[in-house]
């Protein structure tokens, strides 16, 4: 993309220097922010006829919701700017920029594909910002619904010796999230949005109103992923009660098991309970 494509948000007090990433939905822009002097990461939502251009084809009653996300996502992180676990919204420009938070060192995913599986140190750094994160949202009663590591943005610190290790986890994208005005309410019958790797079983199956347990189940998928260097894949794509193989992890295979029930009864009540 050369540099006459890229949006102008001067007059907004960020310079835009290039684009990170894009899809049929949307492209992230990294920019340069005058009043704070330091980089940030811009999401762009696309208008209906660009959306469109790049080969979706999208109805009116689609767009509205995407908008109606794109808007949330802004509103609701928001409000948890003093959190380091959740990815800090700086500015929302005209219904359709999100200015984020920049984290230069890419999410958990980028890093699994890099070095597999994580030493059992930096897997709990990653699961207990995590649960940090849930711990704030459930407080205002937010189901966040997309907890996986494409969402889970990390900081690194660089040894002498040229490797780095995880020293914080923040989670982001709030578009899917079940809100406060929808928590305890009925559904009429909708499923749930989500990633179906990274989806609880009621929330894959049912279309009740979600808790925070809902987001604890994936973090266990996270957790077990994170140690093992593959995707958890049990019966049905949950646990039946049986123990998660826990090798050189001892007590980490009793956490994993409990967090991976299939009865949301049997998981952790809370974040603060893992």
């Amino acid at each position: 993309m050369g540099s006459t494509d890229l949006p102008d948000l001067s007059p907004h007090g960020y310079r835009v220097i290039g684009e990170l990433s894009r899809g049929g939905f949307g492209r992230v822009y990294l920019a340069h922010s005058e009043r704070m002097n330091r980089q940030v990461a811009v999401k762009e939502m696309l208008e209906r006829a660009e959306q469109e251009q790049s080969g979706e084809q999208v109805d009116s009653a689609e767009y509205r919701d995407r908008s109606r996300r794109f808007a949330q996502e802004g509103e609701m992180a928001g409000k948890f700017g003093d959190n380091p676990h959740i990815v800090t919204v700086h500015d929302f420009i005209d219904q359709r920029y999100l200015v984020l938070h920049y984290y230069k060192d890419g999410t958990l995913r980028d890093r699994l594909e890099t070095v597999g599986a994580l030493p059992l140190d930096e897997a709990l750094v990653v699961a207990i910002g995590l649960c940090h994160a849930l711990e704030d949202l459930w407080r205002e009663y937010i189901v966040h619904r997309d907890v996986k590591p494409e969402n889970t943005f990390l900081v690194l610190k660089r040894r002498d010796d040229g490797s780095s290790v995880v020293t914080r986890a923040a989670l982001g994208d709030f578009g899917i999230a079940q809100t406060r005005k929808h928590t305890g309410q009925m559904t009429f019958g909708l499923k749930h949005p989500g990633t179906p790797d990274y989806m609880s079983p009621e929330q894959d199956n049912g279309t009740q109103y979600l808790d925070v347990r809902s987001d604890l189940y994936a973090v266990g998928l996270i957790l077990y992923e994170m140690l093992y260097g593959r995707r958890y894949k049990g019966s049905e794509h949950y646990l039946r009660g049986q123990a998660v193989p826990d090798e050189e992890h001892a007590y980490v295979g009793s956490i994993l098991n409990k967090l991976l029930q299939k009865d949301v009864q049997a998981r952790y009540s809370t974040p603060e309970d893992l």
